[in-house]
């Protein structure tokens, strides 16, 4: 079996600050639509049983994607479809989040973006995701660079 385990859910512009869509035009030297559309990836990825999906949230960086739209889009192709849920731990309410992700949106795993967000992964106020983690044994991805 064939699985991606690096997908996203974006939609372009309402998950992106105008700071963060300012750095991609800068990178890409255009202006760039980073909205990701099920039949396009379908169709870049036809030999995938399996994707596993996230959005992300990173307030430092000017991205939020909200774990209930993550849960939406998986849930129209239940099939194919593995969703994570996101959470920044620099922000007020995570651990809730976390929770709600997981328990009540039943995604699958995590996905933390440390570089975008400004945290360390090993800080120890991370301690409690780290154990729910391990407790529901959940995966977790992290971006690194």
């Amino acid at each position: 079996m064939l699985v991606d385990v690096h997908s996203h859910f974006f939609g372009d512009p309402e998950h992106f600050s105008e700071g963060f869509r300012s750095q991609a035009r800068r990178a890409r030297n255009q202006d760039i639509n980073l909205t990701v559309r099920w039949e396009d990836y379908r169709a870049s990825a036809q030999a995938c049983e399996k994707t596993v999906v996230f959005g992300g949230k990173a307030r430092l960086s000017g991205l939020w994607v909200p774990d209930n739209e993550v849960a939406e889009y998986v849930g129209r192709h239940p099939d194919r479809l593995v969703g994570f849920l996101s959470v920044d731990p620099t922000q007020p309410g995570w651990q809730e989040e976390l929770r709600q992700g997981h328990q009540d949106l039943k995604l699958k795993g995590i996905k933390l973006l440390p570089m975008y967000a400004g945290f360390r992964p090993n800080q120890p106020e991370l301690n409690d995701l780290w154990r729910y983690a391990q407790r529901h044994n959940l995966p977790v991805l992290l971006h690194t660079g």
